[in-house]
C-alpha cells in the first residue's frame, strides 16, 4: 500500500512492492544477492522525489489554490487575519502565527521533558482554557494522567475525541486508558472502532490480540498478530507477542524466528534478545526430555 505515489512507482526501478510477508521476504533475498540493484533503486527513488515531489514545485499552485479559496470565502468563514502575519511590508505572502495555545503546549512539553509534571499539567491546563476547541492538549493531559489516575486520563481522551473523532491514536490511548482501568470490554470497544475507521491499523490490531492472549484466546490473538504484521511486517512488538504465542504452543523454532524479526528490527531492546534465548532453552530442553538425555 502507497497511497497516492502509487501511480508513480515502478516495481524494480524506484520501488519495491509487494502484497504479503512472503513477496516481501523474496524482495529482500533479492537485494541481498544483488547490491548494485538497490544502490540504482535508492538513486532512482530520490531522483523522482528531488525532480517531482519537492515543495517549492508546488508553491505556486499551492498559493493559487489558497487565493481562490481566500476570494471565495463568506462572511460566515472569514479568513483568520489575527494569525496570519506578513513575511515582509512588500510581499503578499504571509506566516501563520502560533498561537498562544500551541505555545503553551510546547511550553508543557518541554517542562515535562525536565521533570516539571505539575508545570507541565499548568501549561496544558491553559492551553485548553485559551482554546478549547484544540484537542491537542486534552491528549497531552490524558497522558500526564495515565499512570496515575485513569478516570481522569479517559475523561481528557474522550473530550479530544468530541473534538476530532476520527483521531486513531487518541482513541487507542482511550483504549489503553479502559484497559488499564480494568475495563476490558469497553477497551475492545474502542479499538474495535478503531478498526471500522482503518481495518489495517496495526497498534489496534496488537491490542485486540493481546487482549485475547490475556482471556486464552491464542488462536484469536494469533491471528490478529499476523494480521497487523502483514499490514506492517516491520512492527516489533507484534512480532514479539507472536512469539510468545508460539512458545505457549510448543513451537519453539517458530517462536525463535519470531523474537529473531524483533530484535532485528529494535537490536537495543534486551527483552527481544531475552525472548530468543527462551526459546533456544525450551527447545533444548524438550529435546532432552524427548531422548530421555
Amino acid at each position: 500500500q502507497v497511497g497516492p505515489y502509487r501511480k508513480h512507482a515502478r516495481h524494480g526501478e524506484n520501488a519495491f512492492l509487494f502484497k504479503n510477508p512472503e513477496q516481501l521476504g523474496s524482495i529482500l533475498t533479492s537485494l541481498i544477492a544483488d547490491p548494485h540493484l538497490l544502490i540504482q533503486t535508492k538513486h532512482n527513488a530520490y531522483d523522482y522525489v528531488k525532480n517531482n515531489r519537492m515543495e517549492k514545485s508546488h508553491a505556486m499552485e499551492r498559493i493559487t489554490f489558497y487565493r481562490g479559496l481566500a476570494s471565495n470565502s463568506s462572511s460566515s468563514f472569514p479568513i483568520p487575519v489575527e494569525y496570519l502575519q506578513k513575511i515582509d511590508s512588500d510581499s503578499e505572502y504571509y506566516h501563520v502565527k502560533q498561537t498562544s495555545a500551541e505555545r503553551r503546549v510546547i511550553q508543557g512539553a518541554i517542562a515535562q521533558s525536565e521533570g516539571a509534571l505539575k508545570e507541565a499539567e499548568l501549561m496544558w491546563l491553559e492551553a485548553v482554557r485559551e482554546c478549547p476547541g484544540y484537542a491537542f492538549p486534552f491528549v497531552c493531559l490524558g497522558k500526564h494522567h495515565m499512570g496515575s489516575d485513569f478516570n481522569k486520563a479517559i475523561e481528557y481522551f474522550m473530550k479530544a475525541l468530541s473534538i476530532e473523532p476520527n483521531s486513531l491514536r487518541t482513541r487507542l490511548l482511550l483504549g489503553q486508558a479502559f484497559k488499564a482501568s480494568g475495563d476490558i470490554e469497553r477497551a475492545y470497544e474502542e479499538f474495535e472502532k478503531i478498526l471500522q475507521i482503518v481495518p489495517e491499523f496495526a497498534p489496534a490490531l496488537v491490542e485486540i490480540a493481546l487482549l485475547e492472549q490475556e482471556t486464552g484466546r491464542l488462536d484469536q490473538a494469533e491471528m490478529f498478530l499476523n494480521k497487523a504484521l502483514t499490514s506492517n511486517p516491520f512492527h516489533a512488538e507484534a512480532a514479539f507477542r507472536l512469539g510468545k504465542i508460539y512458545l505457549e504452543y510448543g513451537r519453539d523454532r517458530e517462536a525463535y524466528d519470531a523474537f529473531g524479526i524483533a530484535a532485528d528490527l529494535i537490536p537495543e531492546n534486551i527483552v527481544y534478545r531475552e525472548g530468543m534465548l527462551e526459546a533456544l532453552l525450551k527447545s533444548s530442553s524438550r529435546f532432552r526430555a524427548g531422548t530421555g538425555l
